[in-house]
């Protein structure tokens, strides 16, 4: 049994505050071989609470309609492109 495709790396949890984190995103994107994702997705604290807080079923969209949730549809979006590849 093998390892799955790398198709890319994924920029998560970036406060766009932080001049390090900036940096190290830079970084990474600098080395190709990273196959890194164009949508990086900011830190937002509805995103990493999110689980903790299922009282019902609502759509991603109602829950998270601010950047965050943004990024997130355009990061799908590209994650389907490179599977169709």
């Amino acid at each position: 049994m093998g390892f799955a495709d790398n198709i890319g790396l994924l920029v998560t949890m970036k406060d766009p505050r932080s001049q390090v984190e900036t940096e190290f995103e830079r970084w990474l994107r600098s080395d190709s071989s990273n196959n890194c994702f164009e949508t990086t997705i900011p830190r937002s604290h509805a995103m990493q609470f999110a689980a903790t807080y299922i009282s019902q079923i609502r759509s991603f969209h109602a829950k998270h309609p601010a950047e965050a949730g943004q990024a997130v549809r355009r990061m799908t979006r590209e994650v389907l492109d490179r599977l169709s590849e």
